[in-house]
């Protein structure tokens, strides 16, 4: 089920071609507990697991040893992470876990992975954002509600409406990016908006209209805020269009370039950047590149599909290597894959099941 979230189809492959493709798999570790990650640049790699399993895990990447350590967060506090891990931030040493349906979220010692505090009352959860030390926002797919929280009390403290009264159009809310006082946030769940937050006010002060269900979103050098549109699916009761790039000032909130992709069988996720801000990363059939000068899309992709289509990815905002997670067949534990930023395979890993999501300590 979780993996109607990411539009990617399920293949299934034998086990013993995923263990020849695993180039650095490190599967002695599981076991240990007593973590130091204070002095290692690393980055976390969020194992959704599968729907109603309770089965989601946290792995961690020292990148100075390249050594991976599998169930940090079981490992560390002996008690399981929940039911869809869904993405993770890190603020100072504090590390948000934001389990999508638990409803909940988790806050950990990032250097250890020591459970520090617990964050109920929400309704599908699936991303946080620091605004500063006394204030975050949590983005919710059903609640139609943004909740805002106190990270120094870890605590509730109000909510911004975002419901517009329609029984398809609702605003859910999901990915944020950030631009001066504003956070943009995309409504990818039968809509077609991104909302205009301003953080002074918690208010929503503007709205702008792109391509149906934009499902990620950034901002680049150049003050351009880049929205990527799936188009929705066939059947939908919000109807089905051609998926889309929309490029928008970030500054005047005005659409500048919308480039439609081809075929009504696209469906890109997981629009990344790059550290120096200048270069998109995109899953489609592979992991997509271009420059955010470019005014067509890639016909073709950089990386090529490996099992299924790749199920997440992220850029190492210090050395714009690219990180990709491999579902294999939805069931068994996935791979990490490292790519140099041209494409070149570096290494893998086995981490857990569905690789969703990572997060980079430094």
């Amino acid at each position: 089920m979780n993996s109607i979230f990411k539009s990617v189809a399920a293949k299934f492959q034998m086990a013993i071609l995923f263990f020849a493709l695993c180039t650095s798999c490190d599967e002695d570790n599981l076991d240990i507990k007593g973590y130091d990650f204070s002095d290692s640049a690393g980055v976390y790699i969020v194992n959704e697991g599968n729907y109603s399993q309770d089965n989601a895990s946290l792995s961690f990447l020292n990148l100075e040893s390249l050594k991976l350590y599998n169930n940090v967060f079981y490992n560390a506090n002996e008690t399981r992470l929940g039911d869809i891990a869904y993405s993770m931030s890190i603020d100072g040493n504090t590390g948000y876990i934001v389990i999508n349906n638990s409803g909940r979220i988790y806050s950990i010692d990032s250097r250890t992975g020591r459970f520090k505090g617990k964050l109920t009352g929400f309704g599908s959860p699936r991303y946080f954002h620091m605004v500063n030390d006394k204030k975050g926002y949590v983005t919710d797919l059903y609640s139609m509600k943004i909740s805002i929280i106190d990270p120094s009390t870890f605590e509730i403290t109000g909510a911004i409406d975002v419901s517009n009264n329609s029984e398809l159009n609702q605003h859910s809310t999901e990915q944020m990016a950030r631009f001066g006082n504003y956070v943009f946030i995309g409504c990818w769940s039968y809509d077609n908006k991104i909302l205009v937050l301003d953080t002074t006010t918690d208010s929503i002060v503007d709205s702008i209209t792109v391509a149906k269900q934009p499902n990620s979103l950034v901002v680049d050098r150049n003050n351009k805020l880049w929205v990527l549109s799936d188009g929705g699916f066939p059947g939908s009761a919000y109807g089905e269009e051609y998926a889309a790039l929309s490029r928008i000032n970030a500054e005047t909130k005005e659409i500048e370039q919308v480039m439609q992709f081809p075929s009504l069988e696209d469906s890109p996720i997981d629009l990344e950047l790059n550290g120096s801000g200048d270069t998109l990363y995109f899953i489609l059939r592979g992991i997509r590149r271009m420059s955010i000068n470019d005014t067509e899309l890639p016909s073709d992709p950089l990386i090529g599909m490996r099992n299924n289509d790749f199920y997440s990815i992220a850029i190492d905002q210090e050395t714009s290597v690219i990180y990709a997670g491999d579902p294999l067949d939805y069931q068994q534990n996935g791979l990490l894959y490292r790519f140099t930023p041209d494409g070149e395979l570096i290494d893998s890993f086995r981490v857990g099941i569905n690789p969703g999501a990572f997060c980079f300590k430094n």
